[in-house]
């Protein structure tokens, strides 16, 4: 019985080893770059913005009130740390 995902080996060489957890954490990332450039790609600064950019300043202001709400004055420092970390998480 295989309890964790580091014992499902798909190459091994010396050290080196390519497990379950590396080819799913590899497919996340993956999946979130392929999401963020196509989400990103047509950005547009007037009034008519698509769904997806609606969505997507939505959660980044959401996250800007959020640093606001817990006592710092400018959110725009921190947004990009946060959004950093919770994509390396």
């Amino acid at each position: 019985m295989k309890l964790s995902p580091d014992e499902t080996i798909f190459w091994q060489h010396g050290f080196f080893t390519i497990n379950l957890t590396i080819v799913t954490t590899w497919a996340i990332i993956l999946l979130l770059v392929v999401a963020s450039v196509l989400i990103t790609r047509k950005l547009k600064t007037s009034i008519r913005i698509s769904r997806w950019q609606c969505v997507l300043e939505m959660i980044v202001t959401e996250i800007n009130n959020q640093i606001k709400a817990i006592g710092l004055n400018n959110p725009a420092h921190y947004t990009g740390l946060l959004v950093h970390c919770f994509y390396l998480s």
